[in-house]
């Protein structure tokens, strides 16, 4: 079976199953009884009698690339009552999300609705190419801007991810490899274009803005991981919790 080679851990930054049950869910409130209660969608499908209930759960919204401190962040949503929280490290166990966002790549719909309902939060790719639509689909939801000096963000990304998936290695399953070409072409114009040190910072700086400008007023946090619990529990109106906060993957 394939593993993940992008490691657990918060200087860098990314399941459920669209038709499964919600045993991400389940299973995370048996670790964290004190979730928030979710928010139900109900769709009568036209059946006599019974409803079909998808449950939308997603309370945090991550627009922030990865190795911008999303694998911290995602430790410290889980310790706040938001997650799970869907990253890109969750595609290798669950590849039916892989396949979902390849399919809506190629212009298939998605019924984001559905297909989160296990997740309570995203962070990093794949997830932030869709924060806008997820931004409409959920209104109450803060949109969380991951940040980190520029320079940092590269070389993190060059000794990470970029050298992890280079042209012949062997990253896992196919729709997950899939996923991550199209992570270069998309944000990049290919893996070979980050190779341009200038080029990639340029991309990744113009993503930032695109969100502080386009993000619906009063909707965006700007954080930079470091700064700790405080003002992401401020954001959150959360109560900073008594232990350190989580750095992780600190690279």
């Amino acid at each position: 079976m394939s593993t993940c080679p992008i490691s657990s851990g918060g200087s860098e930054g990314a399941g459920g199953s669209p038709a499964g049950s919600n045993g991400a869910v389940r299973a995370h409130a048996k670790k964290n009884p004190k979730l928030a209660p979710a928010d139900p969608l109900v769709l009568s499908g036209g059946m006599t009698g019974r409803a079909c209930v998808i449950v939308s759960l997603v309370k945090v919204i991550g627009a922030g690339w990865g190795r911008t401190g999303t694998t911290s962040l995602a430790a410290a949503l889980d310790r706040l009552g938001y997650g799970p929280c869907l990253r890109m490290r969750e595609m290798w166990e669950h590849q039916d999300l892989a396949v979902l966002w390849n399919s809506h790549h190629e212009g298939s719909p998605a019924d984001w609705r559905a297909a989160l309902r296990d997740w309570q939060s995203t962070v990093d790719w794949p997830g932030c190419w869709q924060w806008r639509e997820f931004a409409d689909l959920w209104p109450a939801a803060p949109v969380i801007l991951t940040v980190r000096d520029p320079a940092g963000w590269y070389d993190s990304v060059r000794r990470s991810i970029h050298a992890w998936t280079a042209p012949g290695q062997d990253v896992g399953p196919a729709p997950v490899a899939r996923l991550l070409g199209y992570l270069w072409d998309r944000e990049f114009g290919g893996w070979e274009r980050v190779l341009d040190r200038d080029h990639a910072i340029a991309c990744y700086e113009r993503h930032n803005q695109e969100v502080r400008e386009t993000c619906p007023p009063g909707r965006l946090v700007e954080y930079t991981v470091s700064d700790g619990w405080e003002p992401l529990c401020r954001a959150l109106a959360a109560q900073v919790p008594g232990e350190p906060f989580p750095h992780l993957n600190q690279s």
